[in-house]
């Protein structure tokens, strides 16, 4: 987990065996440490074993597993405990660490991922094959200017400056109705006009510019949040708008913040990740425990 403080100085803590927490060191921090070097940071994505950042100056680092070029710098197995520069002279404004994959934004909204790159998750429209990585930015295809990006375990998804979503990479959770994997960008079905995305192990959910909800991809452990457990390919209508300012998809579980403040989650819950105090799957929204 990172963070940044009040002065954009960058922090991070938890497990640190391939030195994801960034201080040059591999022993895990049990409260924040501060990232090595000088720099401020625009903003800070924690991803499964590694981290990323931008500098207010626009430079882009990562740190952590470098395996299968995770890092962008050129390496493509080993680990770096500290901000390494990502290669290829792209200037990035915002960057989004994955499990083993990371994508950046330049300012106009040119989309470059590096790593892993099973199933097309590059989006570069080389073959959406297993045992794919480039350890350096390779750009996505199909000329699109992004406002945003979200990774998950096995796809990429991206909301458009004209508020459209696309989805590449593990075939059957990108939302276009396909079952099969796609190496380039592919629009999400429907016409609505999206604000953010949130990307889990196997679904994705989306609030609309209106505030709609709605989810696709797996939905074996109820994460749509609607009563059942069948999957779709295409978005599912999973609440009115008005019901939540925010969504975060999880691993198989979703969870949802309303305008007044309070937590609901709903899906995989047998290791207690719905905060409900109850530890089954909830195939409805259910809300968070109240802590004191």
């Amino acid at each position: 987990m990172c963070g940044l403080d009040s002065n954009q100085r960058a922090f991070c803590w938890g497990a640190n065996q391939y030195g994801e927490a960034g201080d040059s060191s591999y022993l895990a921090k049990r409260a924040p440490s501060a990232i090595a070097g000088n720099h401020r940071w625009r903003m800070i994505s924690s991803g499964g074993v590694h981290a990323c950042g931008v500098t207010i100056d626009h430079e882009t680092y990562c740190w952590g597993n470098q395996f299968r070029g995770a890092l962008g710098n050129g390496q493509l197995n080993g680990s770096t405990p500290y901000p390494v520069a990502v290669l290829g002279g792209v200037t990035f404004s915002s960057v989004y660490a994955g499990l083993g994959t990371s994508c950046a934004l330049t300012p106009n909204g040119d989309a470059y991922c590096w790593g892993i790159n099973d199933y097309g998750m590059l989006g570069d429209s080389q073959p959406p094959e297993p045992l794919k990585e480039s350890a350096t930015p390779s750009r996505v295809v199909g000329e699109h200017r992004f406002e945003s990006l979200a990774i998950g375990d096995y796809n990429v998804c991206g909301i458009t400056q004209d508020r459209r979503a696309y989805c590449w990479g593990y075939g059957g959770v990108l939302g276009n109705g396909n079952s099969a994997p796609s190496s380039v960008p592919v629009p999400v079905h429907g016409d609505m006009g999206w604000s953010s995305l949130s990307v889990g192990s196997g679904h994705t959910c989306g609030l609309t510019a209106d505030g709609a909800v709605y989810c696709w991809g797996n939905n074996e452990r109820g994460q749509f949040g609607i009563g059942d457990t069948g999957t779709s390919m295409f978005p599912v209508f999973v609440a009115r708008p008005g019901k939540y300012v925010s969504i975060t998809a999880g691993g198989n579980h979703t969870c949802g913040l309303t305008a007044a403040g309070i937590a609901f989650c709903w899906g995989q819950g047998d290791y207690g990740q719905l905060g409900d105090g109850i530890m089954r799957d909830r195939f409805r929204p259910t809300k968070v425990a109240s802590y004191h």
